[in-house]
């Protein structure tokens, strides 16, 4: 787990905590652009070497899921940051499951 790594390392646990929290106001401050980017409907005239839309929601989904992971290991769960970008991603995913797939 990472919170064992961590521990492994040295790394208190307040400072942990602290770090956690700082990535999550990051998360929080770039959300709206991977939304913007992964919500967006067309490629005009791109290739799947241009479309961004596929590994920027692929990352994002594996970030939040790390964070989530993360955040249940030091107890941080019922943080209200996470909550927000948890619960916007899942919003996120829904819009992308009723919208029309994006082309390979």
């Amino acid at each position: 787990s990472i919170y064992v790594s961590m521990k492994e390392s040295s790394i208190a646990g307040d400072q942990l905590r602290s770090a956690t929290l700082g990535c999550l106001n990051v998360l929080l401050g770039c959300k709206d652009l991977v939304y913007s980017v992964s919500g967006h409907c067309s490629a005009q005239d791109l290739d799947e070497w241009e479309d961004p839309r596929n590994s920027t929601t692929e990352a994002w989904f594996l970030t939040v899921g790390a964070a989530i992971k993360l955040c249940n290991e030091i107890a941080l769960e019922t943080d209200r940051s996470l909550k927000q970008i948890v619960s916007e991603t899942l919003a996120l995913s829904i819009q992308l499951l009723i919208h029309k797939r994006v082309e390979k």
